[in-house]
C-alpha cells in the first residue's frame, strides 16, 4: 500500500548531486533505465545522468525478462552505470557484466557474493539504502571485493547534506554492537505523509 510521502525537489537534486560525485559521472557516461517509472529509483537513475550531461539507456520488459539478453543489452549499447535489484543480480550470476564502469544495488539486502565478483572483475560496486521518507537514496557503501566473507554488507555513510543515525528507544546512541533503529535527517528528508497528519508527527 502506497505511503503517500512527500518528498521535496530539493531533496532530490541533492541526492542526485551527491551520486554524480560518488559515482564519478561524467558525460561520457551512459546510464541504464532499468526500474519502472512508477519507482522512485527510475527518477534517481534519469536525472543523476541529466544533472551530469549523461545519456540515458532504456530497455525493453523482453529484455529485462532475461538476464542474458540485459548482458548483451549493457554491452552493445555502451551502457556504463547501472544500478539492479539485489535478486536480479543474483539472478545473472558471477560472470563480469561486461562494458560496465559503476554498478549499483539497493531495494534489498545487498547480495554479498554477486557484488564481490563484480567488484573484483574491476566493476566500482556500490550497496546503497534509502528508506521511503527520504529522496529515495540516504547513504552509500563502496563494495571491496574482501568483503565477501561477510554475512552482509554495511549501507555505508550518508550522501551529502544528510545524517544517519542508530537510536534506542529513548531516541539516544546506543552502546556499540546495540540494535537501535536509524533516523534521518537533512535536505533529503520528506514533508511528511500526504493526508496523515498523525502518522507524520509520530514518525
Amino acid at each position: 500500500e502506497p505511503k503517500g510521502v512527500e518528498v521535496t525537489h530539493r531533496g532530490f537534486v541533492s541526492m542526485s548531486l551527491g551520486q554524480i560525485a560518488l559515482l564519478g559521472l561524467t558525460t561520457d557516461d551512459r546510464v541504464l533505465q532499468f526500474a519502472s517509472p512508477s519507482f522512485d529509483a527510475s527518477l534517481a537513475n534519469v536525472f543523476m545522468a541529466w544533472f551530469a550531461g549523461a545519456a540515458v539507456v532504456t530497455v525493453s520488459p523482453a529484455t529485462i525478462g532475461n538476464t542474458a539478453l540485459l548482458r548483451r543489452h549493457i554491452l552493445a549499447t555502451g551502457t556504463t552505470v547501472a544500478t539492479l535489484p539485489p535478486s536480479y543480480l543474483t539472478a545473472m550470476g558471477p560472470e563480469k557484466l561486461d562494458g560496465l564502469r559503476v554498478l549499483l544495488t539497493a531495494g534489498e539486502t545487498a547480495p554479498v557474493a554477486a557484488l564481490c565478483a563484480q567488484e573484483a572483475a574491476g566493476i566500482a560496486c556500490f550497496n546503497a539504502y534509502g528508506p521511503t521518507e527520504v529522496s529515495v537514496c540516504a547513504t552509500m557503501h563502496q563494495v571491496d571485493a574482501a568483503e565477501r566473507t561477510r554475512p552482509r554488507l554495511p549501507i555505508g555513510r550518508p550522501l551529502p547534506n544528510l545524517t544517519v543515525q542508530v537510536v534506542d528507544a529513548g531516541l539516544r546512541p546506543p552502546p556499540i554492537g546495540v540494535p537501535g533503529e536509524i533516523v534521518v535527517g537533512g535536505v533529503g528528508l520528506a514533508r511528511g505523509y500526504r493526508g496523515d497528519g498523525a502518522r507524520s508527527t509520530e514518525r
